[in-house]
């Protein structure tokens, strides 16, 4: 269904084979973890039982880092 969304919105074949669930699920738990949500709460949103899992979906290492973040856009 993502696949066929993104291509739906214009996206290449290319560039819609990289949309998987696992981005929206490491999407939804880097903003949780972003929005001050505790692992317990995150766990109860996505049914994940391990606090070791949700760590290996949450993106925010990465964006993190990144200078831009603070640039408030």
């Amino acid at each position: 269904m993502i696949h066929t969304r993104a291509l739906a919105a214009g996206y290449s074949r290319a560039e819609a084979d990289a949309f998987q669930g696992h981005s929206l699920s490491a999407g939804a738990i880097t903003q949780a973890r972003d929005n001050g949500a505790t692992d317990r709460e995150i766990m109860n949103m996505t049914g994940h039982t391990r606090v070791d899992t949700i760590l290996q979906y949450d993106r925010a290492p990465l964006h993190r880092a990144n200078a831009t973040r603070k640039l408030g856009l």
